[in-house]
């Protein structure tokens, strides 16, 4: 992935990657609205992969989400990429790609999984690294993207997904993605979907991952219950490859599931919110 801004891949290129990659690690995409669970979700798998004697998570953070994990007394590796420049030869993107590198060559640094915290705010990142590099003329003195860097964008996220593809042989790959309201062209059906730019690429992400799930946080007084949707209804593309999921369940018990039927090692169990309250007191 030195080169992100390689050849361009049609979705039929992307799908014969996918099928063609011998997976045996859990590949989830996580989309919800704001303060759904997302972030506490990446939390709690960090901790069950610790206890399957790995160092855990690894966050690749773009949306400032890690204050949240430190606020649940996650203690998750991260380097955040949120924007800016890294050092004097690196702006955020560029490290991101050495960073998903090195994971690569390294077999996944001893991690079980990588997070990219989120596809949504990612985009950002990678489109002021198009600015830095294209000659386009843009709208409003430079200000707004062009076509032109909008085809980049695109681009290169097509070449990014069978990257995580090849990554997914070593380790777990999640990503998370924030809500997008799209209306069918043809039926006049609204959808929620993960927000990415792109015409296609909103309803055809889902293709790169075993298990997309919405997730959902229903409040009561101090009580939080976070479900995991699994299955495409009520307007939401959601999908599970795992036998028997629920398509509503609780977080706790979707992530127990899913770790379990894609791990070849040892059970666990995800403790529930109550759990991990009265063992923290």
């Amino acid at each position: 992935m030195e080169n992100l801004c390689g050849e361009r891949r049609d979705i039929k290129f992307m799908v014969q990657i996918a099928t063609d990659v011998k997976q045996h690690h859990f590949r989830g995409l996580w989309y919800s609205d704001f303060g759904e669970g997302k972030t506490y979700l990446l939390g709690l798998f960090h901790n069950a992969l610790k206890e399957r004697g790995t160092k855990g998570l690894y966050l690749l953070d773009t949306d400032r989400g890690v204050n949240t994990l430190a606020t649940g007394g996650f203690d998750v590796a991260f380097d955040d990429v949120s924007g800016g420049t890294k050092s004097q030869s690196e702006d955020a993107y560029q490290f991101f790609t050495r960073r998903l590198n090195e994971l690569d060559q390294n077999e996944g640094e001893g991690y079980g999984a990588v997070a990219i915290d989120s596809l949504t705010t990612l985009q950002k990142i990678i489109m002021a690294h198009v600015h830095t590099i294209s000659t386009a003329k843009r709208p409003l003195g430079g200000i707004l993207s062009s076509q032109q860097d909008y085809g980049a964008l695109i681009q290169i996220m097509e070449n990014l997904f069978p990257f995580l593809q090849r990554l997914s042989t070593h380790m777990d790959v999640i990503m998370t993605a924030h809500l997008l309201e799209r209306r069918n062209e043809d039926t006049g059906q609204l959808w929620l979907l993960p927000s990415i730019m792109g015409k296609k690429f909103p309803s055809q992400i889902g293709l790169w991952f075993n298990e997309v799930w919405r997730l959902t946080a229903e409040r009561s007084g101090n009580e939080i219950a976070r479900k995991a949707q699994t299955a495409s209804f009520n307007r939401h593309k959601c999908k599970s490859q795992v036998a028997d999921m629920p398509h509503i369940l609780p977080v706790e018990e979707a992530l127990e599931r899913a770790m379990n039927a894609y791990s070849k090692g040892q059970k666990i169990a995800i403790p529930t919110s109550e759990e991990r309250r009265s063992t923290a007191k």
